[in-house]
Parts: structure tokens; sequence; C-alpha cells
């Protein structure tokens, strides 16, 4: 999902887990989020990337939800899918022993 794609109602979940409502050309201050959970602040849009990534990776936006006015259910709008990066190193360290590359067994 790319950052203009994002409509004032939209819910974000963080990366740190905290939530918040996209409010799109708010008087004064831009785009924004609000009402971050556990922290009753708002921040501005213009700090993500169109990829709705963040400098520092702690507030990426992770999952977008669209909301109903009416008060129904969140609907998944988008989720970040991550591929997890390992070196070799990682993985010998993880399991305590040397390791082998071999292909996959079909």
């Amino acid at each position: 999902m790319k950052k203009s794609e994002l409509r004032t109602g939209d819910e974000i979940v963080r990366r740190d887990d905290h939530m918040g409502t996209v409010l799109l050309d708010a008087r004064g201050c831009g785009d924004i989020i609000i009402r971050m959970t556990n922290t009753g602040t708002w921040m501005g849009l213009e700090t993500h990337e169109d990829d709705l990534t963040y400098q520092n990776h702690e507030f990426d936006i992770m999952e977008v939800y669209q909301t109903s006015a009416c008060g129904g259910m969140k609907k998944l709008l988008w989720k970040r899918e991550e591929v997890l990066e390992v070196t070799m190193e990682d993985i010998c360290e993880k399991y305590g022993t040397t390791v082998k590359v071999v292909k996959n067994k079909k």
C-alpha cells in the first residue's frame, strides 16, 4: 500500500503496536495520524515514506484497516509482508552447530 492510498478514517497499526486513525488535510497540520494508543498524541504523515516506512522503522505502518462510520467491523485492507534476512552465522549461532546448505528436496 502507498501513502497516497490512505483515507481519512482508516485505522493503522505501527510496528510498536500503537494504533491510530488517519486524518487527511487536518486544518493547520496537514495529513496526520491521531489518537495514538498509549500516548494520546498525533504524528504527521509527512515523516513516513510512500511505502509507509519510517526512518528508524520503529513507527513503520504495519497494517491498515477500513472502518465503518456506523461502528461496524473493521476490514483489513493491507498488511506488511516481511522477509526475514539471516546470515549463515545467524543460523549457526541459533542452532549451535555448523550448517551445510543443500538444495530443496522435492
